[in-house]
């Protein structure tokens, strides 16, 4: 049992190791995808997985409800099922863009490990076997973050580089967030712009809205003023039109076959496909909270240097199974836990210049 384990062990590290390693190659491909390879130029009719589309209950031919025998010759198709399954093609040249550009170098990297589909067999404890599905994804996002003070300006009068992204927050009525006071890096936005958040719960089999703010949302809350009159010109505040409609996917999805598991506190469960990271977990990691502690005696002066940038986050959740599979070890290491329904989940994150957002709140 000690050698077997000790196998066991080297493979799913080997295998964790490589995933890793392929999420970074993503991130990193990423960071150099400009002009029509831009995350901004990507075409958003392929942004939804088929399986979520089916969900929301878009007809893919016109006239033949889902399910139904499509006649011959077809009746027009819904272009978004078309574009999603070329972008998800990486032998279909007819449409390319960033999100299938870097699923793609990551799918080359993988080898010898795959991305498996549909499903597997699952052996119960009492010999039953079930079917499970697969959860092998890569879920693709990118976030514009904005460096603010949530201050009064008046205080930074003399730095025009920080009273230019000065705004106090906490007296516009029409402002929206929990921000902290000082500088801090917030989310203004999260691409596909049609695919970025999930925002529909089920609770006791109804489906409701939370209403969770929109990434591109984050001033007057629930309304979309994209714009401020600065000095007589009258510039952006937010980047994009909000969507304040039920969305299913978060983050470009690969296989459409990984389902994040949440659960509010009213005891409704997350529907949703994509991303394991809501923007506020976001926001957690880039304020780097663990390093500038706060109340630290040099908090805000060291968060007076938190860069605005753009950011791209790939994450792979890949299925595990036992190389060996020794029947007296898969016996022994079932009393402890399952190793069937075991999964691997790694991300990575790097810069993507091309969302980076230069938003201006005031100028002196």
């Amino acid at each position: 049992i000690m050698v077997v384990g000790i196998v066991e062990i080297g493979w799913f590290a080997n295998n964790y190791l490589t995933l890793l390693e392929v999420t970074r190659i993503g991130a990193r491909t990423g960071t150099v995808l400009v002009d029509a390879l831009s995350p901004l130029a990507w075409d958003d009719a392929a942004s939804l997985h088929r399986e979520v589309l089916l969900h929301m209950g878009v007809v893919e031919y016109e006239g033949v409800p889902n399910g139904d025998p499509v006649p011959d010759p077809a009746p027009a198709r819904d272009n978004r099922y078309t574009m999603g399954e070329i972008a998800r093609d990486c032998d279909d040249d007819r449409y390319g863009g960033f999100y299938k550009f870097i699923a793609c170098s990551m799918e080359d990297s993988l080898e010898p490990l795959t991305i498996k589909r549909d499903q597997y067999q699952v052996t119960e404890r009492d010999g039953t076997v079930v079917n499970e599905d697969y959860v092998d994804d890569i879920i693709i996002s990118t976030f514009s973050l904005q460096a603010v003070n949530n201050d009064n300006p008046a205080t930074w009068a003399g730095d025009p580089v920080i009273y230019s992204r000065t705004f106090n927050f906490e007296l516009d009525p029409d402002s929206a967030g929990d921000f902290p006071a000082g500088p801090s890096v917030i989310v203004v936005g999260r691409y596909p712009t049609n695919a970025n958040e999930c925002n529909m719960w089920d609770a006791g089999g109804i489906p409701i809205m939370h209403n969770d703010r929109d990434p591109f949302d984050f001033y007057n809350y629930g309304t979309q003023d994209r714009t401020r009159a600065i000095d007589g010109v009258v510039r952006d505040i937010e980047l994009e039109p909000a969507d304040n409609g039920p969305e299913y996917q978060r983050g470009f999805v690969w296989t459409g076959q990984y389902q994040p598991q949440e659960e509010a506190d009213d005891g409704s469960t997350l529907i949703c496909w994509g991303s394991n990271f809501t923007i506020e977990e976001v926001e957690d990691l880039m304020n780097t909270n663990n390093f500038i502690p706060d109340g630290s005696a040099d908090y805000e002066e060291r968060r007076q240097y938190l860069p605005s940038q753009g950011m791209v986050l790939v994450e792979m959740v890949w299925n595990h199974s036992l190389l060996i599979n020794f029947p007296f070890f898969d016996t022994f290491v079932r009393m402890f836990g399952d190793t069937q329904r075991v999964s691997i989940s790694v991300w990575a994150a790097f810069p993507a210049p091309t969302v980076e957002p230069n938003i201006v709140f005031d100028l002196n």
